[in-house]
């Protein structure tokens, strides 16, 4: 189920829950599989991507912030 949080936030096209559901051979009806994904967001807060030290970094050189 994460991963197809994560497919739908990185990719520009991902998989549809149908088929996501027969390749992971999942028991789970369309229903139940976007019911985890919003109770998946919600315990996440709709936070998905936590700058590490090296973005910041990284951002901050680009933009002669540092130095």
């Amino acid at each position: 189920m994460c991963l197809f949080v994560g497919a739908k936030y990185l990719e520009i096209k991902y998989p549809v829950v149908e088929d996501v559901c027969t390749l992971m051979q999942c028991p789970f009806t369309f229903e139940e599989f976007i019911e985890m994904e919003r109770v998946i967001l919600t315990v996440f807060e709709w936070n998905l991507q936590i700058p590490t030290t090296v973005e910041v970094m990284s951002t901050f050189l680009s933009q002669g912030i540092l130095f």
